[in-house]
């Protein structure tokens, strides 16, 4: 089945559109959290109810290059916002966690990002077809 350029174009541009309308409304949230988009990202990428990840983890989550990542976690480190240590299992590897206030900025930042988000009026059926076509592996 061939695909209509006009129609992909403007289905991208809508995603686009999305993202741009998403990152303004959270913009408040952020800047009261020293936050930048990216750096936000890092602290989403971080799910509290797992174990610390490695950088290298965060780094594929936020699809991210191993120097950006470092830098963003310096931003982050340096704001109290995460740790880094080496992990005990593998003193090659180093793992990010977040702070307590940290937790605070993540959940702040998610909060006001999907309430906030024009995604935010789908329903159930339609963001899991939504998440399905766009991201057929899971990216968190």
């Amino acid at each position: 089945m061939a695909v209509d350029p006009k129609a992909l174009a403007d289905a991208v541009l809508a995603v686009y559109d999305v993202t741009l309308r998403t990152t303004q409304a959270a913009s408040p949230t952020l800047e009261k959290h020293g936050l930048t988009f990216n750096t936000a990202y890092v602290l989403w990428a971080i799910d509290p109810a797992d174990p610390p990840p490695p950088m290298g983890v965060v780094a594929e989550r936020t699809r991210c290059t191993p120097p950006n990542l470092t830098f963003l976690c310096d931003q982050l480190e340096s704001g109290g916002l995460i740790l880094r240590t080496t992990s005990v299992t593998d003193r090659r590897q180093r793992i990010v966690q977040l702070t307590p206030a940290g937790r605070l900025a993540r959940e702040a930042v998610v909060e006001s990002v999907v309430k906030f988000s024009p995604l935010s009026a789908l329903g159930s059926d339609a963001l899991a077809d939504l998440h399905r076509i766009l991201c057929p592996v899971s990216m968190l």
